[in-house]
């Protein structure tokens, strides 16, 4: 039976967290989320009252062994520090929720009275005790989102609802032989003690051998109050040698895993884009570029002009008297049309290095150039190329030996 109720569990877990991360915005909007855990109590108060400090405190989460009943006699025992609860969570927005949880836990002590006299058989010795807790708690969270995980942080306040003594052994109770033992009286008790808890944690699809979404957290317990006072007198040839008052409440931190299971998730979010209408504005009047003419006739941008009146001797980049009359052409143009930039580039044959050839275009390009800056041309309106015999237009060697310009930009 028990086999069955484990078996459904894991297939309940498996089926509420299938997909969890798969609708990008889609969180669980209602989970409840069953908690398991282990503890560690934190340290009780021991006051020495009068006489000689018969009793030293140690915090312990576990005990596994025979232990000693009030008649005499021996059991075995097996006992955690340990929490099982289980929660219900809202989310607010992704980023935040709140929740209500119910929660038993059980809480060890252990403490060591190193005596000189016999009881039990034993000159030394200690007693356990061990109390259950069911308690009803109030909680905030918040989320952290890292991809498909989260980090978080949880707040609450629990109110114990009722406790429990699971272990009793002989010194729970008073004992008294020959004149040698102890008396207990319960000097407070608080039977609804308010408690604070605190939890960080992350979360993971995966890990180890949990096939589904878990939840692992370190949490703290601060109560408010002690939830019992206890007074232990200790005799010796029936006198009073010792008392020491002892405090016991649930401070304790916690290794606790939990596995949030959807209920009800929330739905993919929609952005609302209105639609509306607006006057068309005005008509602008994009006024067209005038018409570029060179020598009276039309000429577009990137459109090569072969200038036919610059020569230069063989080998040379100085110009001739014609080059310059039609460069003052160029200049001239250039003057009608001030926001025109021009390009003029240097053509050879293939007669000779062509290396040479290209570094001979560049010169003779260049030579162009500063004539134009003479007569009043800004240089940043004339580009220059060297293109050498790389872009014949004739077969004739002559022909190929040109100057062109072209208009790059108006």
């Amino acid at each position: 039976m028990q086999a069955k109720t484990i078996k459904c569990f894991v297939l309940f877990v498996l089926i509420g967290n299938t997909t969890i991360a798969q609708y990008g915005d889609v969180y669980k909007k209602i989970s409840i989320r069953p908690t398991f855990g282990l503890g560690k109590n934190l340290m009780s108060n021991a006051i020495l009252i009068s006489g000689r400090d018969y009793i030293e405190t140690t915090n312990k989460s576990s005990v596994l062994g025979m232990i000693s009943s009030s008649n005499g006699s021996e059991f075995f025992s097996f006992k955690l520090t340990n929490t099982i609860g289980l929660g219900i969570d809202y989310a607010i927005d992704k980023n935040s929720a709140f929740g209500v949880d119910i929660e038993t836990t059980a809480h060890l002590w252990r403490f060591i009275t190193p005596t000189t006299w016999n009881i039990l058989g034993n000159n030394n010795w200690s007693f356990i005790k061990a109390t259950r807790f069911s308690s009803f708690g109030v909680h905030a969270k918040r989320f952290w989102w890292s991809r498909n995980n989260y980090r978080f942080a949880q707040a609450g306040i629990r109110y114990t609802l009722d406790q429990k003594q699971n272990i009793r052994n002989v010194f729970d109770e008073n004992y008294i032989r020959n004149g040698s033992g102890l008396t207990v009286a319960e000097v407070k008790t608080y039977n609804h003690p308010i408690v604070l808890n605190f939890e960080v944690g992350l979360s993971r699809q995966r890990m180890f051998l949990i096939p589904f979404e878990h939840e692992l957290s370190l949490g703290l317990t601060l109560p408010l109050t002690y939830y019992t006072r206890a007074r232990y007198t200790y005799f010796e040839n029936n006198s009073a040698i010792g008392s020491n008052d002892v405090k016991l409440s649930q401070r304790a931190v916690w290794l606790n895993l939990s596995f949030p299971i959807a209920i009800l998730r929330s739905r993919p979010t929609r952005k609302y884009v209105p639609i509306y209408t607006q006057p068309s504005p005005p008509p602008v009047y994009i006024p067209q570029k005038e018409e570029v003419k060179f020598k009276g006739k039309k000429i577009n941008p990137g459109e090569s002009i072969v200038l036919k009146n610059i020569n230069f001797d063989q080998s040379s980049d100085a110009l001739l008297t014609d080059g310059k009359i039609e460069l003052n052409t160029i200049a001239d143009f250039m003057d009608e049309y001030p926001s025109v930039v021009i390009e003029i580039s240097g053509h050879t044959s293939d007669e000779g290095v062509r290396k040479d050839n290209i570094d001979l275009s560049e010169r003779r390009a260049e030579a162009c150039k500063k004539y134009l800056i003479k007569h009043g041309i800004k240089s940043d309106r004339i580009k220059t190329r060297g293109i050498g015999p790389d872009q014949p237009i004739s077969t004739n060697k002559g022909l190929n030996r040109r100057v062109e310009f072209k208009i790059v930009k108006y």
